[in-house]
This record gives C-alpha cells, sequence and structure tokens, in this order.
C-alpha cells in the first residue's frame, strides 16, 4: 500500500457475517497527523486516501482546519491567558472579528490577503470629542459593544494593528502546522506620518505650578508629573509610603498601577516638588493626590486636566497629561542629562523610545540656560538656595516614616 495510508478492518473476526468495515487513514505530512475516514467498500476507501495524499503532497489541504476564526479564536484565548489588560484583549477581539468579516476564511485561498487588505483599508475611525460615559455604566458598554464611527478612514496606526494582529493569528496557525506559511505576510504597513508630541514651555508651567491653584486638586497631581516623569496613571496612584523624605527619593514599586515595564525604579525628589509636599507631609498608604483624582479613570483624568488648564487661563491645544511626560524628558536632555539616567528615571526599556520622548529638547534649551544639571527651576531663579529648613513637626513626621518602614 501507499506510503502514509493505514487500512484497517475494523470488523475483522467478527462472526456474525455482516461484511466488513474498513477504516481508512492519510498521514498529512506537513501536519504529521492522520485523517480518517470508514469506508464498507475497500476500493472505494483505497481511492479517496489517495485523492487525500495527493492534495497532500501538493499542499492543497491539510488535515487541520486553516480557518482565520478558528485560529483567531485560538490566538484570543492565548492572548488572554497571558494577563494582557482587558482593553489590549478587547481590541485583539474586534480585529480578530473585523478581518474574519472580510469574507474569505481559508487562510490558504489566494485571494484571502487581498480580502483582508481590502476590509482593513476601509475600516472607519472612531467618533472623535464628546463626552463618555461614566466607567460601570450601561452607555460605556453598549459604546464598546457597537462603537460609534465617525465616518473618517481609520488611522494608519489603528490599520496597522489590525495588519499586526491578522499577521500573528496566521503565524499562529503556522506553528501548529495548518498552514505552510504566513499567507498575510505581503501585506506592508501603512506609512505612519507622525510629528514630534507637543510640549510645554517653561512659563506654561509655571502657569500650571502657580501657588494661587494650589487648593485646586489638580495642582497636586501636575506638580507631580512635571518633577518626576511619571505617566498619568502612575502619578494618580503614588503614595506618601513611595516617598523616602530623607533620602529625597521616590521608590515606584513594579505593580504600579500604570507601571508598562513592570520594572521598579527609583526618580530623585525635586527641590521644588519638596517644597509643594512639605507643608502636607504625612505617612503611609495613602494617594498623595485626592482620593477623587486617585479613583479617576483615564479618559476623565484627560478631560479634567483640559478643564484645569481652562480655568487658569491656558490653551492646552489638544495636549493631554501624557504630555508633561514628554516634557520632562525633553527637559532633562535640554540639560544635557545621560538618555540612560532619563530612562532609568521614566521607566523607558529602548533607547528609541527615549529619543522619541525627548525629540523637543533644542526647544527648551534656551529656557533652561542656567539650571543646575537635573534641578528643575521652574518656579526659582538659578542664583535661589534650594535648601529647605525643616520644622520639629517634619522632623517628627520623618521619624515616623523611617519607624514604619523599619518595623
Amino acid at each position: 500500500m501507499t506510503k502514509g495510508i493505514i487500512i484497517t478492518d475494523r470488523w475483522k473476526g467478527a462472526t456474525s457475517g455482516v461484511g466488513s468495515r474498513w477504516q481508512i487513514r492519510v498521514r498529512d505530512p506537513q501536519t504529521r497527523r492522520y485523517e480518517s475516514a470508514t469506508y464498507s467498500d475497500k476500493a472505494e476507501g483505497i481511492a479517496w486516501a489517495i485523492f487525500r495524499r495527493r492534495d497532500f503532497l501538493g499542499e492543497r489541504d491539510t488535515a487541520v482546519p486553516a480557518s482565520f476564526a478558528y485560529w483567531g479564536g485560538r490566538y484570543l484565548e492565548d492572548v488572554r491567558q497571558r494577563a494582557f489588560t482587558t482593553r489590549y484583549v478587547r481590541q485583539v477581539e474586534v480585529a480578530i472579528q473585523r478581518i474574519t468579516a472580510c469574507g474569505i476564511d481559508d487562510m490558504r485561498d489566494d485571494a484571502f490577503p487581498m480580502a483582508v487588505r481590502r476590509i482593513i483599508s476601509d475600516l472607519k475611525g472612531a467618533r472623535k470629542g464628546g463626552i463618555m460615559p461614566r466607567r460601570g455604566t450601561e452607555a460605556l458598554e453598549r459604546l464598546r459593544r457597537r462603537p460609534v464611527v465617525s465616518g473618517n478612514p481609520a488611522s494608519a496606526s489603528t490599520k496597522n494593528f489590525h495588519i499586526t494582529i491578522g499577521k500573528a493569528v496566521c503565524e499562529w496557525a503556522r506553528m501548529h502546522r495548518a498552514i505552510n506559511y504566513n499567507a498575510l505576510d505581503m501585506l506592508r504597513p501603512y506609512k505612519v506620518m507622525t510629528e514630534a508630541r507637543r510640549i510645554f514651555a517653561v512659563t506654561e508651567m509655571r502657569r500650571l505650578l502657580d501657588p494661587k491653584g494650589a487648593q485646586d486638586p489638580w495642582h497636586m497631581l501636575i506638580a507631580l508629573m512635571v518633577y518626576t516623569g511619571t505617566r498619568p496613571t502612575e502619578a494618580r496612584h503614588i503614595t506618601w509610603a513611595m516617598l523616602d523624605w530623607a533620602t529625597g527619593v521616590f521608590h515606584l514599586p513594579a505593580v504600579i498601577a500604570g507601571n508598562k515595564t513592570k520594572i521598579a525604579r527609583s526618580i530623585p525628589l525635586q527641590q521644588e516638588l519638596r517644597a509643594i509636599l512639605q507643608p502636607i507631609l504625612r505617612v503611609g498608604s495613602v494617594p498623595i493626590v485626592s482620593q477623587r483624582i486617585h479613583d479617576l479613570d483615564a479618559g476623565s483624568a484627560s478631560r479634567g486636566f483640559q478643564d484645569y488648564c481652562k480655568r487658569i487661563g491656558l490653551d492646552a491645544a489638544g495636549r493631554t497629561p501624557h504630555n508633561l511626560r514628554h516634557t520632562f524628558c525633553a527637559l532633562m536632555t535640554a540639560m544635557d542629562i545621560n538618555i540612560f539616567v532619563t530612562m532609568s528615571i521614566v521607566g523607558h526599556g529602548e533607547p528609541v523610545t527615549a529619543r522619541r520622548y525627548s525629540q523637543r529638547a533644542l526647544e527648551l534649551r534656551p529656557q533652561v540656560a542656567g539650571w543646575p544639571r537635573g534641578d528643575f527651576h521652574i518656579m526659582r531663579d538659578t542664583h535661589q538656595s534650594a535648601e529647605i529648613i525643616l520644622t520639629p513637626q517634619e522632623l517628627e513626621l520623618i521619624k515616623m516614616f523611617r519607624a514604619k518602614q523599619t518595623g
């Protein structure tokens, strides 16, 4: 018999006289699995096996399903198990659903790549502007299930994300020997027209940090971001227990909310931030920002920041709290701080990322002329002393802090 075909008489030795029942198995050399069928006529079974073997050897078929929907579901399940964020899992799920709707499900079909390209090219962007429903409301869940589209073409980044997920699903199927090559390798990414993210000038930061607005709860969040370069979510979750007042260092744990790299890092306490925190110095795992700011989601925090800018008469021009992180990196670079020092402070893992964040450093260089290296003089003249004299009450708080850390 032909190699790769196994024929078994399932009723061999039966005494009932009912005849024979033949199980035919054909080996798929690509997946190293067998496809089986049962026939009462041995010749018919052998003919089927020969044709199936020919298909397998010609790489036109496989014993494992080559359905994009099937392998997309398997890939999505793997993403869920790898502890990605709920938002990312949802984005992957939507991307797979959209590619599945291209009309061709078989990844071996020659028309599959172009069908995927066509549906990705026709993607529409999500609606911009307006007010998002509150977290946990029925309206927000409905909007997430069925996003409102704007009618405008989706951005190049959104399209590239769909291509990336499509390729990942095909690669997942190839690794499991369902297909012999990645059907979407031919798809090239869309060109992303990007410009350096806008930053805040020193004069604008003086407006943001004006002591007159210190009673506003947003003032503290902005101060933390300006002087530490933390991500907005990280800044909202910094507690007093993370601040070692005696050594002047924030110790951010790897598990703090918003920490994408999941690596613990230390951030020096700027003297101007020390002056802001000194009157309200506390001890314990209490957020430095107000509880209301701490509990906000990312979207609400961004809108609240822009409302604060309006209250103080500053045009945010579409800038969000994350622009303060770019500003911090640009300031550090403008003061000639080593790029790897900045990376360790803000938590960047790649120099190319650090370079992108500090692209506008040359704009700030004239504004920081005369600043001591690494010391932000946003609210002070450079000749002013940065020394802060602690009161007896503050010294007592430091003792309590040390006792809590060692006890």
